[in-house]
């Protein structure tokens, strides 16, 4: 998404689909979302708080696999 340069306005748990079976995953509801020509690099630090906050509110958040994502999102998007 943010090598889209698409900032999602409401990226939280209840907005990432995820089928296992077919190892595919959808981010949906971008109706607070918008596409510039280069997305800022607080935008996206203020996209992934708002999904951090979303795991922990709803007793998703692992630390451990929290940080592999993040250790995951940062090999592709340099921050």
């Amino acid at each position: 998404m943010h090598l889209l340069n698409v900032n999602h306005g409401d990226l939280n748990i209840s907005n990432i689909l995820i089928d296992k079976d077919i190892m595919n995953v959808w981010i949906i509801d971008f109706d607070k979302s918008s596409q510039s020509s280069n997305i800022s690099s607080a935008e996206r630090k203020s996209n992934i708080k708002r999904f951090e906050r979303s795991l922990v509110n709803t007793g998703l958040f692992e630390e451990k696999c929290y940080n592999y994502f993040i250790k995951g999102y940062h090999s592709i998007i340099n921050d």
